[in-house]
This record gives structure tokens, sequence and C-alpha cells, in this order.
């Protein structure tokens, strides 16, 4: 394995750009010692991969699974009525997280020290990742706010009317149980998907395992979604 960098400050990163880095750095150790290479699937990685295996028709070019079932779950979120679950949950969880005092409330007396997950910018299908430990958290935080700690702090004279007005709306959210179960709902759905991410994003050996893994993922998916009375064909993209 060859270890390079490049600098790309205030230079165009296309697909040229980056398959000229690739293709010196498969000069320096030979295209002969040279069986694959991956990459993003981003669509100036596509393109670059069709540059590289122009020069080097013999190199495999392979598309990072974990990064393209990330790109599915993105594809996912467009769909209005998964989406409405993402967004109410981020609303959640950004309030929570965001307000000292119902963050501490909820760690200190409701749920033994675990807290809700925000979305990150690093980590893959980080959407469902938030949407887990919330659901999982539901209890705690349908105590929390009818909890006299709860109605303490929202009643207090020093909080704006328009915090009392988002506090409720935040509330309401916790308390709608149509919301969970639309939420369980979902997780169920995007289970296989997501135990497919886990493994192909493991530190490990996978390739041989790759195709009948996502053969069993899809056939998973269609089931499920058949049992929901659902379209599977965005899901089948796995």
């Amino acid at each position: 394995m060859l270890h390079a960098h490049a600098d790309g400050n205030n230079i165009t990163k296309d697909a040229k750009w980056m398959s000229s880095h690739i293709l010196k750095s498969i000069k320096e150790v030979g295209s002969k010692n040279e069986l694959q290479f991956t990459t993003n699937n981003a669509s100036v990685n596509i393109l670059e991969g069709k540059f590289v295996r122009a020069e080097y028709p013999h190199i495999v070019f392979g598309e990072c699974v974990a990064h393209d079932i990330d790109l599915l779950f993105e594809d996912m979120g467009k769909l209005a009525w998964i989406g409405a679950i993402f967004d109410k949950c981020n609303d959640i969880v950004s309030f929570i997280k965001d307000s000292h005092q119902p963050h501490t409330m909820l760690m200190d007396f409701f749920s033994d020290g675990a807290t809700l997950l925000k979305l990150g910018v690093t980590r893959f299908a980080t959407n469902i990742i938030m949407l887990d430990r919330t659901y999982h958290l539901q209890h705690c935080l349908k105590k929390m706010v009818v909890s006299e700690q709860w109605t303490t702090w929202v009643t207090d004279p020093r909080r704006p009317s328009n915090i009392k007005f988002k506090v409720e709306n935040i509330k309401q959210a916790i308390l709608d149980e149509t919301f969970w179960n639309k939420t369980q709902d979902l997780l169920l759905l995007v289970e296989p998907i997501f135990r497919l991410l886990r493994q192909v994003d493991a530190h490990k050996d996978f390739i041989g395992r790759i195709f009948w893994e996502c053969w069993e993922t899809q056939e998973s998916i269609k089931h499920l979604w058949k049992h929901f009375g659902l379209k599977s064909n965005l899901l089948t993209k796995v």
C-alpha cells in the first residue's frame, strides 16, 4: 500500500486533477503491482476512475461500499414521510442538546447518564444513528417532559415567552405516539441496510462476502417493504 498526499489548496479538484495523482502513484509502485483502487462515489470520483481505467484497463476500479450505502440513506431521507421523521427527531435532539438545563435534567434524573446523539458530519448514516438513540431514550424523554423538574424549569418567570412556545412544541413532539410508531417502523425497515453498513465499515476483510451480504440485504428489504405495503424501488439500489 502506498501512502501519498497532494496539496489541493486553491486548486479545482476535478476528475483530471485527482486522476493525475492516482496515475502518479501507480507509476511509483509499478502498474503490474497494482490490482485495484477505491474511491468515494461522487460523480467526480466516478469520472476519475474512468480516466485511470483508460490508462490501465487491467486495474479494477472499486467504489466504496460504505459511502454508497450512506448515499442510499441520503436518498431515503428525500422521501417525504422519512424526511419528516428525521426533521422531528432532529428538532427534539437539537433542543435538548443545546439547552443546558433539559440536557442535564435528562442525564441526571431520567436516563442514567445516557445522552442523545446529534447529527455528525464525518460518520456514515448519522440520521439513523441519531434516530435509533432517540427512539431508545423515548421513555426517558416522556418522563422528563411531564415531570415536576420540567414544569418548574418551563414556568420560570424569567423564561421568554417565545422559548416557552418552542418548549411546548418539543413536549408535544416527544409525547406524539404516532411519531414514535413511525420511527419504530422506519428503524425496522432500514435495519438490514444498517447492519450491512456496520459490516463493510469495520476494520476487517470483507470483500469475499460482500456480494452475498448485499443480496441478503436486498431480499430482506423486499420482504419488509412488501410486509409494510411499500414500494422497494429506491431501496433495492443496494
